[in-house]
């Protein structure tokens, strides 16, 4: 009896974590919802990475339609996958470039960014040299200019505002390396950190990569520690290993260390990557998501460099 009612009560709360209203930010979602929308995307990201299209495409359209409704990673995932099915093996009755690029204009209407993983991600090199996908391509590298060039001049007084207007926290992170070792933010008071989060086997982040670590580069000669936190959703032997290959073949050398969804959802971490600028007092100063253009990136490094003391 206990295990049935037990198997009621779990019936019951996925049922109420699916009857909640559909939101347009994961930042709205209740406790309960966004644990489980984290848990979904990093399953969209496995199921993308693993060739495992029609899965990709079941979990990302869920997302939509009972998470986010306008998730930009989501969308892009679902014309990810749909790009790079052979159409000759897909027993759909949809056209699968049609709908790639019907999910990709909506994942740029909604805010996705990264035009390199349009021109470089395996997954739609079959629909690279479609005039519909270069029409998008082409599209987003105009908003991305227009966007840069409108806010570039007024975004350090904005960050520099989010700064003093915002309450110092404490970011304590006392977890392990990825070696087994004690891994404490403390060793590296005195001073300031930029804090780059991950996800393994995240698209954008994966593409992003060439380009973050010539920011860490950077970030080093002007004195500033960079880390890695590597969000994989719980720890565990198999992900703890699975990160530490993703490390390895990317070539990231700056030290990194494990988190799970509780961090990313106690710092609103929602969009990656993410970057977290730590003074050297170990507060967090500001927090900026998502794919950042390198003009933006250098900013954020001299306000660190000036701020971060």
């Amino acid at each position: 009896m206990a295990k049935r009612l037990a198997g009621i009560a779990t019936f019951l709360a996925a049922a109420l974590i699916f009857a909640a209203p559909v939101k347009r930010d994961p930042a709205d979602l209740p406790p309960k919802q966004l644990n489980r929308y984290l848990d979904m995307c990093r399953n969209l990201d496995r199921n993308l990475q693993g060739g495992n299209y029609g899965g990709a495409i079941k979990i990302g359209k869920r997302i939509l339609k009972r998470f986010v409704s306008e998730d930009p990673y989501a969308a892009y995932s679902i014309a990810a996958a749909y790009a790079a099915l052979d159409p000759e093996e897909f027993e759909g009755e949809e056209d699968t470039v049609e709908e790639a690029l019907s999910y990709l204009d909506k994942a740029i209407e909604w805010g996705f960014r990264n035009v390199q993983t349009l021109e470089l991600s395996p997954h739609f090199a079959r629909i690279r040299k479609e005039p519909g996908f270069k029409k998008l391509v082409e599209r987003l590298k105009r908003i991305l200019a227009e966007e840069e060039k409108n806010a570039l001049p007024n975004y350090a007084k904005k960050v520099r505002a989010k700064i003093k207007g915002a309450e110092k926290l404490e970011v304590a992170i006392k977890t392990k390396d990825f070696e087994g070792k004690p891994f404490d933010l403390e060793k590296y008071r005195g001073k300031p950190v930029l804090i780059i989060v991950l996800r393994p086997l995240h698209d954008g982040v994966r593409i992003a990569l060439p380009e973050l670590k010539k920011i860490a580069g950077e970030a080093k000669k002007q004195g500033i520690v960079v880390l890695g936190a590597v969000y994989n959703w719980r720890y565990s032997d198999r992900l703890m290993k699975q990160a530490v290959e993703f490390l390895r073949k990317n070539g990231v050398t700056f030290p990194a260390f494990p988190v799970e969804y509780k961090w990313l959802k106690k710092y609103g971490i929602l969009h990656l990557p993410s970057h977290l600028l730590v003074s050297s007092r170990g507060e967090l100063l500001c927090r900026e998501d998502g794919i950042l253009p390198l003009g933006k990136l250098k900013v954020l490094l001299q306000i660190l460099k000036e701020e971060g003391k």
